[in-house]
């Protein structure tokens, strides 16, 4: 019995390199891209302009809470029946993927979130913040029928989850007031199949 285990320890020690030394630490998890800890729900916006001007699905996909709810604008919806029935965060970033890869290799993106304004709520649950934006959105893509120019206004509902991380909870669209205008609605319904 003695000898079986001495022989099974010498196996043991000869099956490693050193036993007693340290393992080397695992890598640290580098974010790609202009990032911003969202601590504070202004840099949520911040993180999503930067997301999708550089192409950068993980960072977008983690502006948005696992219940994301997105809602077009009303003629989107009527133009392309059913596309956002159910449009949820897997919705979300299927098509934000599809837009991100529909162009040449030097496809160009060009996102301009501005004149935000910001109301603020605090609730036992946790608070919200309503942000309400300007967009301009420029996507130079290789799919025709899409639009190249969208141009209107969100409505982004910002809530503080655990470990005080901000994230987008609803977004509302809304095209601009002027002719032949187009909505970043319209651009995914284009990209979801629509």
């Amino acid at each position: 019995m003695k000898k079986a285990l001495l022989m099974l320890m010498i196996l043991l020690l000869l099956g490693c390199k050193n036993p007693f030394a340290t393992r080397s630490a695992d890598q640290p998890s580098v974010r790609r891209g202009t990032w911003e800890d969202p601590t504070f729900y202004d840099a949520v916006l911040r993180n999503l302009e930067c997301s999708y001007n550089e192409q950068i699905i993980d960072n977008f996909t983690d502006c948005f809470s696992d219940d994301f709810l997105f809602i077009p604008d009303p003629e989107d919806n009527a133009q392309h029946p059913g596309i956002f029935d159910h449009w949820c965060l897997e919705d979300e970033v299927d098509v934000t993927r599809s837009i991100f890869s529909s162009g040449t290799t030097n496809m160009f993106i060009d996102l301009a979130l501005i004149d935000s304004t910001m109301e603020v709520n605090f609730y036992p649950t946790g608070d919200t913040v309503r942000a309400e934006v300007i967009y301009d959105l420029t996507v130079d893509q290789d799919t025709v029928s899409a639009p190249r120019h969208m141009a209107g206004r969100a409505i982004f509902y910002i809530f503080e989850g655990s470990g005080s991380i901000w994230r987008v909870f609803c977004w509302e669209d809304s095209k601009a007031d002027f002719p032949d205008s187009s909505s970043w609605g319209e651009l995914k319904a284009m990209f979801a199949g629509g």
